[in-house]
């Protein structure tokens, strides 16, 4: 019960950002280990629960699912912006046109506020190439490629703590995520 009101009050922090003018990073990666990282946790805890698992191992099992989890969500913001139409079978740009607050649109506009606006109000809603271009530029691109490596990194990183090598399910499956493509 727990863990689904954690998703629930990640997807109403989701919709409030909507309409908030600013949002910081800390803000977001707070609302994402709710929303997606409160759903990955329990998939990774709720085996550990029904085998009894001490409740330190299930705290590090619930926290690997929220760091995969926000890796997982940043890497589909970008592939939001940078992905291709045919691979990921839905149209791309709705996060510009719905005003979501992601890492590419808080550090796009932390870089250059003005030129982030106008690229956001002129969007046609089709051709992604200005904003594409302006977020390559300015380094904001490979600023957010570096936060989904760096939690992608944690989540591996507790795997090892937590005995789960290289060659099992669990790791192809975060491998599997972490090497999707846009």
């Amino acid at each position: 019960n727990e863990m689904v009101l954690e998703i629930c009050e990640g997807q109403a922090m989701d919709k409030q950002y909507e309409i908030k003018d600013r949002l910081d990073m800390d803000d977001y990666i707070k609302m994402v280990k709710k929303k997606t990282g409160a759903l990955l946790g329990s998939c990774l805890s709720l085996p550990a629960i029904i085998e009894n698992e001490h409740n330190d191992n299930l705290e590090l099992l619930y926290n690997i699912g929220k760091n995969l989890g926000v890796a997982f969500q940043i890497q589909d913001d970008l592939f939001e912006i940078f992905g291709d139409e045919k691979i990921m079978g839905k149209s791309l740009g709705s996060d510009i046109v719905s005003n979501k607050k992601t890492p590419l649109a808080i550090l796009a506009e932390k870089e250059n506020k003005k030129k982030w606006g106008k690229l956001v109000n002129d969007y046609d809603g089709k051709n992604l190439d200005k904003i594409r271009k302006f977020l390559n530029e300015s380094g904001v691109k490979t600023k957010v490629d570096k936060i989904t490596s760096d939690y992608f990194s944690n989540a591996y990183n507790s795997l090892a703590k937590f005995g789960i090598d290289k060659k099992s399910e669990l790791y192809c499956f975060f491998k599997f995520i972490e090497e999707r493509h846009y």
